[in-house]
């Protein structure tokens, strides 16, 4: 029982970053209407990206999540434009469309592992901590400087995105053209253009978040960005698809029970329950434990 507590907040820490990445599928399926498959290997590329400044600019924490973001972003733009909005992604688009656009962002997402592979090469790398390691003792609870900054990190993203979803006016319009999108271009917002931004908004958000996540491996690989793009999808479709709580508290949820799987049962094994707990999610409640309204999805 000694190490309850210790596993506990190791999984909150490592929940909250599967929880970013849960929460930028959620932007991408309630506004565009879509599945992005491509979403963990687009964060996987904003990691490397991150990962080079810290080798040649000598960059610290904060200038590496910035440029892995930005980076993501600006990849995660692109997607959209040539990969995504050609094939139709709008409310009223046909059941094959859909299909369609969720082919192609497994095509993109392969060629991103590949492309990856070519330039960095197959074998894991170590991603330094960007921070002095320090251990903070609370009782039976160790905390390390970099599991600090990594959940610091997430909370602010999270809280951030929340700012910006509910008081700004570009929050207003993607919420808008997530409830409504015909309605929405009916008071002049440009549908298309949100679309957009919100791809790359959410594509930001997994490159920050995986960074916050090779930190805490202590390494990155071109196969981390499907690592973390299904444990996010798992958070997104337990949760309900399209809704940001729901992906944000599965997220939380998923990390604890991998932990205490890891710490209790086998490390081994700790995939496989959290695809276990996706099957019997879907099996007893099929629009997820806060979905509403999924057949209009």
């Amino acid at each position: 029982m000694d190490v309850l507590p210790q596993q506990f907040i190791n999984g909150i820490v490592l929940g909250s970053s599967y929880a970013i990445i849960a929460v930028g599928y959620a932007l991408v399926f309630g506004c565009l209407r879509v599945v992005n498959l491509s979403h963990g290997d687009t964060g996987m590329m904003g990691a490397f990206i991150g990962l080079l400044c810290t080798h040649y600019f000598d960059s610290n924490i904060f200038l590496a999540i910035f440029t892995a973001a930005a980076a993501a972003g600006v990849l995660g733009w692109i997607i959209e434009r040539v990969a995504i909005r050609p094939l139709g992604q709008v409310s009223d688009s046909t059941e094959a469309s859909h299909f369609a656009v969720i082919i192609t962002t497994v095509g993109v997402s392969i060629f991103l592992q590949n492309l990856a592979l070519k330039v960095f090469g197959g074998y894991p790398q170590p991603f330094p901590s960007l921070i002095p390691h320090l251990t903070y003792n609370f009782g039976p609870i160790h905390l390390t400087s970099v599991q600090v900054t990594v959940f610091i990190g997430a909370t602010i993203l999270m809280v951030g995105l929340h700012l910006l979803v509910n008081w700004t006016k570009l929050g207003m319009a993607i919420r808008a053209t997530a409830e409504n999108p015909e309605s929405a271009a009916m008071v002049g917002i440009n549908i298309k253009s949100i679309q957009s931004l919100t791809m790359a908004l959410a594509s930001a958000l997994g490159g920050a978040a995986s960074v916050l996540c090779c930190m805490l491996f202590g390494n990155i690989s071109p196969f981390i960005g499907t690592q973390l793009g299904f444990k996010g999808l798992v958070a997104l479709i337990v949760g309900g698809v399209g809704n940001i709580v729901g992906a944000l508290l599965c997220g939380l949820s998923l990390g604890i029970i991998e932990t205490l799987s890891a710490g209790y049962i086998s490390s081994s094994f700790r995939d496989g329950i959290a695809f276990l707990l996706l099957t019997l999610v879907l099996i007893l409640k099929p629009s997820g434990l806060l979905g509403v309204n999924i057949h209009k999805r």
